[in-house]
């Protein structure tokens, strides 16, 4: 993080004694002694109410599966005016499942807390002893209709004036239970949640500044996008669970190996579930491509579902194609099916993939940007990022690649996740690049 009061504070945290060549690269005494893995694939977020700045990151744990969690945890760091730091591990239960916000982008959210204070016995690192005085967790929320939220940066830039602070004692010996609702000044805009920011703002923070015993935790979840991935997971291992859905994608990759074209099925949230069978035509390349008709009669369309070709003198990625992900947008652009539904499925003898949309704005806008410079976009993604004669692993790289290293924002964040499955459609595994273009995978 780019933030001078923080890394001031933060280095004053003793490291891990390693054989690191550079010490920033050692654990902290924190991630040892408490088990834990600062994310460093997820932005903090910041934020500044009187004296005290808050910093809160997503953890993980190593070998926690990406499925199995209704829960995730965040560490959050609180720094004084005199630079002295208090650490603590919040972790969110989960009771039901977030909901995407995409006007704000931002996820609902409805859990639990559970507060483990981290201590130092450290005088020269002035790393303040927690007790269960500092325990209420406040929360900076975003009124929506049903769907009041964690602020995001949608609610944070438009300087709306509503936003509140919601109160969490749960944690506090002799205290009350649960959330306690709005505290503070609605009308105030209580800093800045940007990752980068230190602006300070106004709110009532509930118990004074300083560092005292009393003071709230200042937070704002991270991580609930990190949810998204679980529940994606659990769709799509629910989608291969149901007989018909399994049934369609054997249909498809026996199809890959005996036809001509591509084919495929429309999926919808509703009944039926899966439109008539449609046929693809061959492109220019002598290859396979699909084309869907607008169905206008229904708005619950999810995606679809489709073959490539295992046929090598079909040029068939094994990966999806930049044509089937604008038809992915055109099919779903006017969907009123739940964002969590969307799903692009190809199957062929190279494997089986999924994209699920994380953030469908944010995908719409990504096709757009691809559509506004289409023959370049294509060139680019067919000559040196995914070649069709190159090993799955190294398309899969190359897909993941494209979008991010790309130089235009709307296409560098596609709002998607990419997966692929065995040969039975029943393990999933999420693929994605860590902060060093290296993929790395989680099994769901």
């Amino acid at each position: 993080m780019n933030d001078q009061k923080f890394s001031t504070a933060f280095s004053k945290m003793p490291k891990q004694k390693s054989n690191f060549p550079n010490a920033v690269a050692a654990r902290t005494v924190m991630e040892q002694d408490y088990d834990f893995i600062i994310s460093d694939d997820i932005p903090a977020k910041v934020i500044t109410i009187e004296s005290i700045v808050s910093y809160t990151f997503h953890i993980s744990r190593e070998n926690d599966p990406v499925e199995n969690s209704d829960s995730f945890e965040n560490l959050i760091v609180l720094i004084d005016s005199l630079e002295t730091a208090k650490a603590y591990i919040l972790k969110y239960n989960m009771l039901s499942e977030s909901v995407y916000v995409s006007q704000h982008d931002s996820y609902t959210i409805d859990a639990e807390t559970e507060l483990t204070p981290i201590n130092f016995n450290d005088t020269q690192a002035r790393i303040s002893y927690i007790s269960s005085d500092g325990c209420t967790v406040m929360t900076l929320m975003c009124p929506y209709g049903d769907h009041p939220h964690p602020a995001g940066g949608g609610c944070l830039e438009e300087d709306r004036g509503d936003l509140y602070w919601s109160s969490d004692s749960s944690n506090c010996r002799g205290g009350g239970g649960g959330s306690s609702g709005s505290t503070g000044n609605p009308g105030s805009m209580p800093g800045n949640g940007d990752s980068n920011s230190g602006t300070s703002g106004g709110g009532n923070s509930n118990g004074g500044s300083g560092s005292g015993a009393g003071s709230p935790l200042v937070t704002a979840p991270v991580g609930l996008d990190g949810q998204a991935s679980n529940n994606n997971c659990k769709d799509l291992q629910d989608k291969t669970k149901f007989t018909e859905y399994k049934d369609k994608m054997d249909e498809l990759k026996q199809k890959a190996a005996t036809q001509g074209v591509e084919s495929g099925y429309i999926t919808y949230s509703g009944d039926p579930k899966f439109s008539q069978e449609y046929q693809g035509d061959q492109d220019e390349e002598d290859g396979s491509m699909m084309k869907f008709p607008l169905d206008t009669s229904r708005n619950d369309q999810t995606g679809f579902i489709h073959c490539h070709l295992d046929d090598p003198n079909k040029k068939n990625f094994a990966v999806f194609s930049l044509t089937d992900l604008d038809g992915f947008a055109q099919i779903i652009q006017n969907s009123t099916a739940p964002v969590s539904s969307y799903t692009l499925m190809v199957t062929s003898a190279k494997g089986t993939f999924a994209l699920k949309i994380t953030n469908k704005n944010q995908f719409i806008a990504m096709v757009n940007a691809l559509n506004n410079n289409w023959d370049i976009s294509e060139r680019a993604f067919k000559n040196w990022y995914v070649k069709k004669e190159e090993s799955t692993d190294k398309q899969i790289e190359g897909f993941l690649k494209f979008f991010r290293q790309n130089t235009n924002q709307a296409i560098k964040n596609p709002g998607f996740e990419f997966f692929s499955c065995d040969n039975n459609f029943q393990n999933w595994t999420k693929h994605e690049l860590d902060n060093n273009n290296v993929k790395k995978t989680k099994k769901c």
